[in-house]
């Protein structure tokens, strides 16, 4: 274990000792740009990972707004009835002539209603005066 630990320090040495000015200095150099290098190759694609997080959040926000605008495509009646179309007006058309026959049977309903508790003929007889 002794044997390898003086190895290893007499190759360290040995490496750091040949080492001049002009290599040293090279050497610095080269140290501080890939420092500086991969310190801004990191900001980079960290700007680009945040730029498309971004744009997927944005995507999802624009469909969940999308869908909360688009009513039940199988309500035809809500989904197209905006507009002045052809089809609105036949639409508008139909429902009026529904409206219509809804309102003329309520009124025969009550028509009956009223007519049966005005007609005082059929108990006529019993009623004690």
């Amino acid at each position: 274990m002794n044997a390898i630990f003086d190895k290893v320090s007499s190759n360290i040495y040995d490496t750091f000792a040949d080492i001049d000015a002009r290599k040293g200095l090279r050497l610095l150099v080269i140290v501080c740009g890939y420092i500086v290098f991969r310190t801004i190759a990191q900001r980079e694609l960290t700007k680009k990972q945040l730029k498309q997080q971004n744009e997927i959040r944005e995507k999802e926000l624009l469909e969940k707004r999308q869908d909360k605008l688009v009513d039940d495509p199988l309500n035809d009646a809500v989904t197209s009835s905006f507009g002045f179309g052809k089809k609105t007006r036949k639409r508008v058309q139909h429902q009026q002539k529904i409206l219509e026959e809804r309102l003329e049977a309520r009124l025969e309903e009550m028509k009956k209603y009223q007519g049966n508790n005005n007609d005082d003929d059929d108990i006529a007889d019993l009623l004690v005066e």
